[in-house]
This record gives C-alpha cells, structure tokens and sequence, in this order.
C-alpha cells in the first residue's frame, strides 16, 4: 500500500542555494515544519533542493487531524442577511486573492467584496483598536486576527441576535447554503468545509473549547507565535472589557455592513 503524502514547498532565500549556511537554515525549517504540523511519529524526508526552495514530504498517516484551523466566520455568515450567493462570497473571500475574484458569479463577487470592507471598516474602528490593546503585549501585530474571533465569541453568545437553539438552526443553515455552491467554492475552501461542518464551528465560537480552537488554529498560521495559553489567558482576565468592546461596536458594524450591501446590490 502506497503511503499518501503531504508535500511542502518553502521559499527560503536566493543566499541558501549555495553554501554552508544552508544546512542551519534547513534544520529550522525542519524543526518549524514539525512543530507546525505536530507529526506524532516519524522524521520529515528531506526530498529535494532545487533553486530557492526546499521540498519536503512527510507521510499524511503522520499529522494528526484537529479542528484547529478554525478562524472567525460567524460574523461574515450573519452580516450577509440571508442573501445565499453573498453568504457565500463573504465565506470564501480570505481564501480568494487578486483578479479571481472575477472568476466568480457577479453576486459571489459582491459578497467577496463585501467582506473585505467589514475587515477594513472593523480594523480601523477606534472600539476594535483599543480592545486589541488588551492583546498586542501576547501577540503583537496578530492581535486583530484575535480580536475577530473574540467579536465572533460574543456574537454567539449575543441573545439579543442568537438563542443557542437559532445558533444551531443558523449554523446548519450556512452549512447548506455552502454545501449547495460546493462546485463554486476555492479548492482549498472546500478542503476546510468538511471540518467546518463535522466540528460545528460557527456553533462553537459560544464555547471556550472553540475559542482556544480558534486562537490555536491562529498560532499554527502566524509566522512567529508559538503558543495560545498566553493569549487565552488574556481574553480571560478582560472578558468584562472586551465584551463592552463588542457591544460598542457590532451594532455600528451591522449598520454599516446593511448600508454596504444594499450599494453592492444596486451595482
């Protein structure tokens, strides 16, 4: 039996295609690749240096399969008001880059768009900005990528918006929509749609389970973070804060993001 195998491409530099200095930089890459991937058993083979790169593949019976990759997807689902095709755009859009956007129906197109201006209207808020000094001493620059799940948290458990049995109905309601539009969706959307479902994401962002699932699925993405605990700890010790925080800014957020649709749709 063939083993399956999970193939690695890193970019490491013009300065390691020659010399000695390759050799350390390999063994990081290594040691990063690992920790990242969390291989329970066995070594990573080393397979080929070619140009700038180094290819490593790494037997797929070897990762073990978590839920962590989880990232903040309640919002997008709700701020898309019940329109399918703009549910599904908003879904998809942090797994879309550049002129591909164009590649998708002229709705999906509008939802894509319409998430990035929920990003770039949530980043720069002056409430989003000082609730994410709360993390930046753990995190540093990534404390937005935080402070997004942290506002998908209190949305879940938002009983003005969300009865934990309307959660479960609305979860499974996205869950279908995006199912029904599989054969639209990014390749790599569709590799993360089946965990989505399995492990109830947008449910679970009411549980603390889910938010250390969603802060760990962070740490494994970001270039120089090695834990979650510290930041855990920190939503802990200023939930009261933080969940002023959310309740200051999500209703500005639903304003704008209704106004921003109703724009898009007259396109």
């Amino acid at each position: 039996m063939v083993k399956k195998q999970t193939i690695i491409i890193v970019n490491i530099g013009r300065k390691c295609r020659t010399g000695k200095g390759c050799r350390h930089v390999v063994k990081r890459i290594l040691k990063a690749i690992k920790s990242w991937l969390k291989i329970k058993r066995g070594k990573i083979n080393y397979y080929e240096r070619i140009f700038a790169g180094i290819i490593f593949s790494v037997d797929a019976d070897n990762l073990i399969k978590s839920p962590g990759l989880i990232m903040n997807f309640l919002a997008h689902a709700y701020l898309s008001f019940d329109n399918d095709e703009v549910l599904v755009g908003n879904m998809i859009s942090d797994f879309v880059k550049g002129k591909t956007q164009y590649d998708f129906p002229e709705n999906i197109q509008k939802g894509i768009r319409l998430h990035r201006m929920i990003d770039a209207f949530t980043d720069e808020h002056p409430v989003t900005k000082e609730a994410k000094a709360f993390f930046k001493p753990a995190v540093g620059l990534y404390a937005g990528a935080f402070m997004d799940v942290v506002y998908d948290h209190f949305l879940a458990n938002d009983s003005g918006i969300f009865s934990e049995v309307s959660l479960q109905l609305f979860a499974a309601k996205t869950y279908q929509t995006l199912s029904v539009h599989k054969t639209v969706l990014p390749v790599k959307f569709t590799r993360v749609l089946p965990y989505m479902i399995e492990h109830n994401w947008l449910f679970n962002y009411r549980t603390p389970l889910g938010i250390q699932q969603s802060f760990g699925g962070i740490v494994h993405r970001a270039a120089y973070l090695q834990s979650s605990k510290k930041v855990f700890l920190t939503f802990e010790k200023h939930y009261i804060p933080l969940q002023k925080s959310y309740s200051n800014f999500f209703p500005l957020l639903k304003e704008f993001t209704a106004h921003q649709l109703q724009g898009l749709i007259r396109l």
